[in-house]
C-alpha cells in the first residue's frame, strides 16, 4: 500500500529532494548524529520515515560500520536526510543552525537547497 503523508511537509519535502544527492553527505555523514535527530523526532515526522523505508536497524547498522547492502537503502537514508535538513530550512532556522544541526558545511546545504528547487 502506497499513502502520503500530508499532516506535515516532510512527506513532500522528500518527494521534491533528488534522489542521488548522496555525494553531499559521502564526505560529511556523521551516522551517529543521524540516529540522535531519528530518535528525537516527533512520532509524525518519524512516521513518515517508517513509511518511505527508514529503519533503525539500518542506521545502527552504519553506526558499528557496516557497509549498505543495498545502495537503495543508503539512497534512502541519504535522501531523507536531506529533507529533513530542507524541513528545518522552511522552517525557518537560520542556515548555520541547520548546518550544525547535521554537521554539514554551509555550501553543501545551499547546494542541496539548489539542487532540490531545481528538481521539484
Amino acid at each position: 500500500m502506497r499513502s502520503l503523508a500530508l499532516d506535515t511537509e516532510l512527506h513532500l519535502l522528500y518527494l521534491v529532494t533528488p534522489l542521488h544527492n548522496d555525494s553531499i553527505w559521502m564526505n560529511y555523514i556523521d551516522w551517529n548524529v543521524y540516529y540522535d535527530i531519528w530518535s528525537k523526532l516527533p512520532t509524525r515526522l518519524q512516521k513518515v520515515g517508517k513509511m518511505i523505508g527508514i529503519c533503525d536497524s539500518f542506521i545502527l547498522g552504519k553506526i558499528q560500520g557496516r557497509q549498505a547492502t543495498e545502495t537503495g537503502s543508503m539512497q534512502i537514508h541519504l535522501r531523507f536526510l536531506s529533507a529533513l535538513a530542507l524541513f528545518d530550512l522552511i522552517r525557518e532556522c537560520p542556515l548555520g543552525v541547520v548546518a550544525r544541526r547535521f554537521r554539514i558545511n554551509r555550501g553543501a546545504l545551499q547546494t542541496l537547497q539548489q539542487q532540490s528547487a531545481t528538481y521539484a
